[in-house]
């Protein structure tokens, strides 16, 4: 079962500034865990005001993470490092036609919706074999979309139903809630503050 931990806009990023410290504090408690996350999904895609930041923010966690740090939607850095590249669906077209990404490793694409999920398999195979896996959510509501309610197992099947590739459930997941999530065909989940939680 693959471990993603999404780095947390809303709790390492309070001010407008780049805030290092809040990071580290991040990699300790990591370090403290028996268990450690697959990958680390540098999540703040937007919120930068200078690229600058998200620079030294993936070079920070590059040494301790490599392949295993994903970038969200900086897909010539990613190129640049040679790491994994995650994007919104909307970005579907637009960065898998790009021929001159050849160093990322892998990609993996958020999806909300089965239709969604069924655009993507209409893709040609040569272009959906370089997604490793899709994080479909929110299964559960969370406080990072605290407006919308969670979509529900039954949904989060029906993805696992319509997609031929790996599915990464995302959205408040929780040591309560993990276990209910093993019979609906995901490969492993994702999330934000299960990895801060005891």
């Amino acid at each position: 079962m693959l471990r993603i931990c999404i780095t947390s806009r809303e709790r390492f990023f309070l001010n407008e500034d780049y805030q290092q410290k809040d990071y580290d504090l991040l990699l300790l408690e990591l370090e403290k865990r028996k268990t450690t996350p697959d990958f680390i999904l540098l999540r703040e895609q937007l919120d930068f005001r200078n690229s600058q930041d998200y620079r030294r923010l993936a070079e920070k966690l590059l040494p301790t993470f490599g392949k295993k740090l994903i970038l969200h939607s900086r897909a010539e850095l990613a190129n640049e490092f040679g790491v994994p590249l995650h994007f919104s669906y909307m970005q579907v077209h637009e960065i898998l036609n790009a021929q001159h990404l050849n160093r990322i490793p892998f990609f993996s694409v958020s999806v909300h919706s089965v239709d969604q999920v069924k655009e993507l398999e209409k893709l040609p195979k040569q272009i959906t074999t370089r997604i490793r896996f899709l994080l479909a959510g929110h299964v559960f509501s969370t406080p990072s979309h605290p407006q919308t309610p969670g979509k529900g197992l039954n949904w989060l099947k029906k993805v696992v139903d319509n997609s031929s590739l790996d599915i990464i459930a995302v959205g408040g997941i929780n040591n309560l809630n993990m276990k209910i999530l093993m019979d609906s065909g995901i490969v492993g989940w994702a999330g934000i503050s299960t990895w801060l939680e005891n």
